[in-house]
């Protein structure tokens, strides 16, 4: 049973899953840090306006506040282009855990809660075995195993299955009251209330609301297993790009980030391969121009 148990966790996988786990959620920090980049004096500095989450009032002056916020910023950078991950998400990590006390927590937002598990799920994962800048070319990847790849699976299959089982259960959402006032609330865009405006019937929109929970509890269990994990995938997408553009909540894009541990190898291995092919065209094209007279 031991060993049964440490093959589940901790057999040899491929890097190339959490490589793209590691792009996409770095590409999503340095934009969603950056958004903040503006306004970091006002958030995180003591002469600004914010509201410590769980702790004492500890804000900085802005000539602190805002170098500690460029060093988040510049983490997330050092996620997104896989440098040294074994000491820069640590860091990371404990730079989010300042910002999210001191200001970010007090929207107690599942999506904030979603970066500290991903932060810890890749903190020892070898996340800069492949497609990263402290990785050369020609060295062997490190050795990479199952453990980030399955919890940030398992968190993301409960995640749907979560939301989907208390929309199924919450009598608002049962009639389709819930869902009608989400697209004419404080979160609506200008698209919600062009639909709203549209003056569907009480039971269309309790077919969209049996239709919403149906897909996010469905969700859970493509994303379980194998064979039916790509269709998941696809689901999801479409799920949160339709839900950013309905909700002006983007920060649920977050939840794309472990979409490459759900496919298979293959698809990874493919376009590694591509990438790799573009990289030698463009080396030997630099070269041939370097040539005299080319």
């Amino acid at each position: 049973m031991l060993s049964a148990w440490n093959a589940f966790w901790f057999a040899p996988a491929s890097p190339y899953p959490l490589a793209a786990f590691r792009i996409l959620l770095g590409a999503y920090l340095v934009g969603y840090f950056g958004s903040f980049a503006p306004h970091a004096a006002l958030l995180f500095s003591s002469e600004g306006v914010y509201v410590p989450y769980l702790v004492p009032d500890y804000a900085p002056p802005p000539a602190i506040a805002v170098p500690l916020f460029a060093a988040l910023w510049l983490a997330s950078l050092a996620l997104l282009l896989g440098f040294r991950t074994g000491l820069t998400i640590p860091i990371l990590l404990v730079l989010y855990l300042y910002h999210y006390f001191l200001a970010l927590g007090v929207k107690h937002s599942s999506f904030e809660r979603l970066i500290v598990i991903y932060l810890l799920a890749l903190a020892p994962s070898h996340a800069d075995a492949v497609w990263s800048v402290s990785q050369p070319a020609a060295a062997q990847p490190a050795a990479t195993v199952q453990f980030a790849g399955r919890l940030v699976r398992f968190q993301s299959v409960m995640l749907y299955f979560g939301a989907g089982l208390w929309k199924a259960v919450n009598p608002a959402w049962a009639t389709g009251a819930l869902l009608y006032s989400t697209l004419q609330g404080i979160w609506a865009t200008p698209l919600a209330f062009s639909i709203v405006r549209l003056g569907f019937s009480e039971a269309t929109w309790t077919l969209a609301s049996h239709c919403v929970v149906a897909s996010e509890l469905l969700l859970g269990v493509l994303l379980i297993f194998k064979r039916t994990r790509t269709f998941g995938v696809l689901l999801g997408c479409a799920f949160h790009l339709s839900n950013s553009v309905i909700l002006s909540i983007p920060e649920f894009l977050v939840c794309l980030a472990p979409y490459p541990l759900f496919l298979p190898e293959r698809y990874l291995i493919r376009l590694d391969c591509r990438l790799r092919a573009l990289l030698t065209a463009a080396r030997r094209l630099r070269a041939v121009r370097r040539q005299p007279g080319s």
